[in-house]
């Protein structure tokens, strides 16, 4: 049982290995069946690691990034300023939510080094994200509508659509089944283009 658990764990750390895991997993069969030694080893714990599979991907897709990827994408610097305006020409819709956007001034920056995350509704499970840069009041738009909000932080360029707590709990609430719309997505900040890039 205790050779049983590590190789387990050993599955475990590579569907844990962003989202290559899947690949990662099928490749270490594929191997296998070119490896006689290697495919005794494994064939033993072939039915556990299919069953824990799909828990272990969603703890790939929600909390990989969550525990790693923020500190890979840091933010080239952090402003403590709050936000002094609103640069109303910067967006053409920024004048549509006037009331939401004035609400920030005052505020300090929570994304991206100085920007602001302002969720604003558009339907049921849908969100437009707005970006507010706080040196200049200037505003973005992110390209997707998020179903259940986003995650992010002050000193990191990536932003997760749809927050994985946020995710997990709806999911519980559907007795574990996923819908397949409803995905972790990374972006990423490009700063010298203005606007989210879409990790692959």
């Amino acid at each position: 049982m205790e050779s049983l658990l590590r190789e387990v764990s050993v599955f475990s750390k590579l569907a844990l290995d962003r989202r290559s895991a899947d690949f990662r997993v099928k490749e270490s069969f594929i191997q296998a069946k070119q490896n006689p030694k290697l495919r005794n080893q494994l064939l033993p714990i072939r039915p556990f690691v299919f069953f824990l599979a799909p828990f272990l991907m969603v703890g790939c897709s929600q909390h990989g990034a969550e525990r790693s990827e923020f500190s890979r994408f840091p933010a080239a610097k952090t402003t403590t300023a709050p936000l002094q305006k609103i640069d109303w020409e910067s967006h053409p819709q920024a004048r549509s939510y006037r009331t939401r956007l004035k609400e920030l001034i005052g505020s300090k920056a929570d994304f991206a080094g100085h920007y602001i995350i302002l969720e604003i509704g558009a339907g049921t499970m849908a969100s437009q994200i707005f970006l507010v840069d706080v040196e200049n009041g200037k505003v973005y738009l992110a390209p997707f509508v998020a179903c259940l909000g986003v995650k992010y932080a002050l000193n990191s360029r990536l932003l997760l659509e749809n927050d994985p707590d946020a995710v997990q709990n709806y999911v519980q609430g559907l007795e574990g089944k996923r819908p397949e719309w409803l995905r972790v997505k990374t972006w990423i900040w490009s700063e010298e283009q203005k606007e989210m890039i879409p990790l692959p």
